[in-house]
């Protein structure tokens, strides 16, 4: 880090301020999703990342000021298997000499990820996604101009944002193997590890190209305030910003979007129907020709049919750029207005009060964006089933409907409307009291709905059931979902809309001491509550009714928080004329400083979900809708188990929970909130001991024990909130410690904790 000011004259002060900095270190287990291993293999893992600001301050005349300010910053994050540090990874090192179907894709050569179906806990590797690349550099101008005119000082800035982000996608490129046990393969050896050894795979995918997105945007903002001293004892702030969001796009014309406008049902695909063959076997039948092919064609894309680019599947798919489809596959907005105004108003004596709102703009993350980049054209990922690995690369190759996704093209820019109200006092004893209310309202937040679910029901209808067996109408004999889903030919069609709502209301009070003789003492608590439907960017909307089945307190939500903080000088006890008052008085006695913080707090809103033992599809035989599942019952018993009971393996009463019943629509309980995980309770304190070595002792060295958690407070952080009922609704996986066949972490137990008391010892130095 380096730094440099410069007073060009009593006018113009320039400095500059550059830092470059580098994390890199080996990960046995993987990172992220980019590389992801139950054996440690190791990966190598690095974030660096540099800036440079530059401010120019300019004194125009005594009422005129400019401030400029230009910073530019870089940050990568680099992910690679590297031969010398990973050699299992790599194809090569292992003596395997197969080829996948699109072997350009895989530009490292590294093993698939394979698959184990029937292995308990058998070795994983998911190297999906590379070689990684994610770079993002951030070019900030901002430009602030001050005048101060009689009781009013104006302002007007201007402020552009650019993002030149490129990132890879998350597709695989190195490939899926499966050599999972299935009876429809006519080479399977009834044993997974005993396919591989053989060579015979169940599945194999791989996506044809690895995609490396060029992500932009730009933000413009500029604004006009005004504080107003409108008199002594009152003071206006008034103020309007401008902003313009541009919708984030890819340089390189690669992303894509479901528009159910663009949707053509004359150009649905045909798939592949389940039937018998003439000998009586499961096959796959053609619904054109009526010839049959093995079983695992069963739901694929039947050649020829459907709306098709080269090998994509595209029907209702809108392309970046093409049509004059937006770049961005959102309509970009325009000019938004921010208005802002404040008020502070001494009325009487030692006593203000303030107030304060806002509309505030901000683009939503760009992750739903990078997810474009996996939808067809641009990415096609073909299955191939039943064969050896020696002959992938003449295998013919099977598409299947996927899951696609897709932006609600009118697009808005996620808006909070903030506002406060608030009394502070001046007390004796050199105490200040803040009691405020301070809430705000969001909207045109993003959430995530499933376009292509079949409805509730769905599965249970006479024209979903299985042809090739009795039909029992109760979600036992249907049909895969893709045979019966509204667009056929896609899978699930992840949309994303702007209709997310949330708000915050709290009492906010604090009461501080300012420092004296030796003392800052201070208490602040907040009693709120935060509301929402969505606690995500891809939270899943229910189907019917969004607003009875998503609205209950989101994941921020935090009833009571009370913190206090300290810091203490204690007393010389070694002074001038006392006994204590030599070198090793003054070393002993003086020179103590003792600070913390402490934190109490509320847990966070969380939910129960449940099975039952043997169904495995729950929400086909209860709700009917293999998409959208039932939400457990609450029975009105009291969820928690009594505080004075309360353990590490009883946190919860299970007789407080039961399955529902057929027919739902998902609707039984909250989306969360029912239930509260663990609270905080902890306390951080630091002790520091100061030694002189000059005569005013404004020389010394500062000895500094620092501890988080000092108690060393046992603090659960996460209990297991799933429960597996029996076909008469018991409770089955409670923990062994209660008799249950959860084992040591069944449900109701805590399954995780916050740190253990952390100490930091360290030696300061003052010249």
């Amino acid at each position: 880090m380096g730094r440099a000011d410069w007073n060009i004259n009593d006018k113009w002060r320039l400095f500059i301020r550059a830092v470059r900095d580098k994390d890199y270190r080996l990960e046995p287990y993987g990172w992220s999703s980019v590389v992801v291993s139950n054996m440690p293999f190791g990966s190598y893992v690095g974030f660096p990342g540099k800036s440079t600001v530059a401010n120019l301050t300019t004194v125009i005349n005594p009422t005129l000021t400019n401030e400029f300010i230009f910073g530019v910053s870089w940050n990568h994050v680099y992910v690679r298997t590297q031969p010398d540090i990973s050699p299992k990874y790599y194809k090569k090192d292992l003596g395997l000499s197969y080829q996948m179907p699109f072997p350009a894709a895989d530009s490292l050569g590294v093993v698939q990820s394979w698959t184990w179906g029937g292995v308990p806990n058998g070795p994983s590797v998911n190297l999906g996604g590379n070689p990684f690349v994610n770079m993002n550099a951030v070019f900030e101008f901002t430009d602030n101009l001050s005048k101060v005119y009689s009781s009013d000082m104006f302002k007007f800035g201007l402020f552009i944002h650019r993002q030149r982000k490129n990132q890879t996608a998350f597709s695989p490129v190195n490939g899926n193997i499966s050599f999972a046990r299935d009876s429809g393969n006519p080479a399977d050896s009834n044993w997974a590890f005993s396919n591989a050894l053989l060579g015979n795979y169940t599945t194999v995918q791989q996506a044809d190209i690895i995609r490396n997105g060029k992500y932009r945007y730009t933000n413009a903002e500029w604004y006009l305030a005004n504080t107003w001293k409108v008199r002594p004892n009152l003071t206006l702030d008034l103020g309007l910003r401008f902003y313009i969001v541009q919708p984030q796009y890819d340089a390189g014309m690669q992303l894509s979007s479901f528009n159910v406008e663009l949707w053509d049902p004359k150009k649905a695909a045909l798939l592949y129907r389940r039937a018998r063959d003439p000998a009586g076997n499961i096959a796959a039948r053609d619904p054109i020709t009526g010839a049959h092919y093995p079983a695992a064609f069963i739901g694929g894309l039947v050649p020829g049919t459907g709306y098709r680019l080269g090998d994509a599947y595209i029907n209702g798919i809108a392309m970046a750029g093409v049509n004059d489809y937006p770049r961005g596959l959102i309509d970009s907005r325009g000019l938004h207005y921010a208005p802002r105004v404040g008020l502070a108003w001494s009325f009487m004596n030692k006593t203000v009060f303030r107030m304060g709102g806002g509309v505030f703009y901000d683009r939503f993350q760009g992750n739903p964006c990078y997810a474009m980049l996996t939808n067809p054209p641009a990415t096609v990922t073909p299955t191939l089933y039943y064969g050896s690995l020696t002959n992938i690369a003449s295998a013919t190759s099977m598409l299947f409907p996927g899951t696609i996704r897709g932006f609600s093209k009118d697009g808005h820019v996620s808006t909070v409307y903030n506002y406060n109200a608030g009394l502070q006092r001046e007390l004796p004893f050199q105490m200040l009291l803040d009691v405020s209310y301070v809430g705000n309202v969001g909207r045109h937040g993003l959430y995530g709905y499933d376009l292509n679910r079949p409805g509730f029901g769905s599965a249970w209808l006479p024209q979903n059931q299985d042809p090739t067996t009795t039909p029992k109408f109760d979600g036992t004999t249907t049909l895969p979902v893709n045979f019966y889903r509204p667009y056929q030919g896609h899978g699930s069609i992840n949309m994303y809309e702007f209709g997310a709502s949330s708000n915050y209301n709290s009492l906010q009070v604090s009461l501080n001491r300012r420092l004296a003789t030796g003392l800052q003492l201070g208490v602040a608590y907040t009693w709120s509550k935060s509301l929402g439907i969505s606690t995500g960017d891809a939270t899943a909307m229910h189907p019917t009714n969004i607003r009875q089945a998503m609205y209950a307190p989101n994941g921020n939500d935090r009833r009571h928080i009370l913190v206090f903080n300290y810091i203490y000088n204690t007393p010389k006890l070694a002074r001038s004329g006392n006994v204590l008052d030599n070198w090793l008085g003054r070393a002993v006695f003086n020179g103590w400083v003792v600070s913390g913080i402490t934190t109490i707090q509320t847990g966070a809103p969380d939910s129960v979900s449940y099975s039952i033992s043997g169904v495995s599809q729950l929400a086909r035989l209860v709700t009917g809708d293999e998409t959208w599942g039932p939400r457990v019952v609450l029975t009105g018993q009291d969820p928690f188990v009594p505080k004075d009971k309360r353990n590490e393996n009883s946190w919860f009463t299970a007789g407080a929970f039961a399955p529902a019943v057929k027919p739902s629509v998902g609707l039984e309980s909250a989306v969360r909130g029912y239930i509260y995980g663990p609270g905080t309770n902890h306390w951080d304190v630091s002790v520091f001991k100061s030694f002189p070595f000059s005569a005013d002792g404004s020389r010394f060295v500062q000895l500094r024990l620092e501890m988080f958690n000092a108690p060393n407070h046992t603090q659960y952080s996460g209990v297991n909130t799933s429960i597996v009922f029996d076909s008469a609704g018991k409770v089955t996986n409670l923990p062994t410690a209660l008799g249950g066949g959860g084992g040591r972490f069944g449900f109701g137990a805590v399954t995780s904790a916050r740190d253990p008391r952390i100490i930091q010892l360290a030696a300061k130095i003052y010249f």
